[in-house]
């Protein structure tokens, strides 16, 4: 297979016009806690073997150094549990669990790299960068397409997989 075919699973299905298969808002916030919430549970013991835990409680008192490494850890963690459903439907294991998807604006599954680093670099930076971050989640709720900043900069877009519009393949959803 070369690298503008995708695999049978992955392609889109014809268009129904008129109809707006963009994620809810609201199962994008239940995809982002659920990845958030096996992150937390997986770093859990590496703060515990590090004793860490008073900087967990209380990031503001750490010194940088230390919450840098429990950022890469996170991260490493993250891209741990998601880099291989990344790769092949688009999705975090919270996306998935929600039945929804990354694509990008043609409705295709985006390549890994551009998502590595279109997209998650970009919210790890708006992370450490307070302003940034608010401006990001915020957009969700001011935007009509529901794109957050991430989304705008990565040419990306998040679909549910249940609505029947330029949907991927029912394959990625078993």
């Amino acid at each position: 297979m070369n690298d503008n075919q995708q695999p049978p699973e992955l392609q889109t299905q014809p268009s129904i016009s008129g109809v707006d298969n963009t994620a809810s808002r609201g199962k994008r916030l239940a995809a982002a806690i659920i990845d958030i919430f096996l992150v937390m549970f997986c770093v859990q013991p590496f703060v515990q073997h590090f004793n860490l835990e008073q900087f967990a409680e209380n990031p503001f008192n750490a010194p940088p150094e230390i919450l840098f490494k429990i950022l890469m850890y996170e991260v490493l963690v993250f891209f741990m549990l998601n880099i291989f459903i990344l790769y092949r439907s688009g999705q975090t294991i919270g996306k998935r669990l929600c039945n929804i998807a990354i694509v990008d604006m043609t409705n295709q599954k985006p390549k890994l790299v551009a998502l590595v680093f279109n997209r998650y670099l970009i919210q790890l930076v708006m992370m450490v960068l307070p302003f940034l971050n608010v401006v990001d989640i915020l957009l969700i709720f001011f935007r009509k397409d529901k794109r957050c900043l991430h989304d705008l900069i990565a040419n990306t877009k998040v679909i549910d997989l249940k609505i029947p519009a330029t949907t991927l393949h029912n394959s990625i959803m078993a």
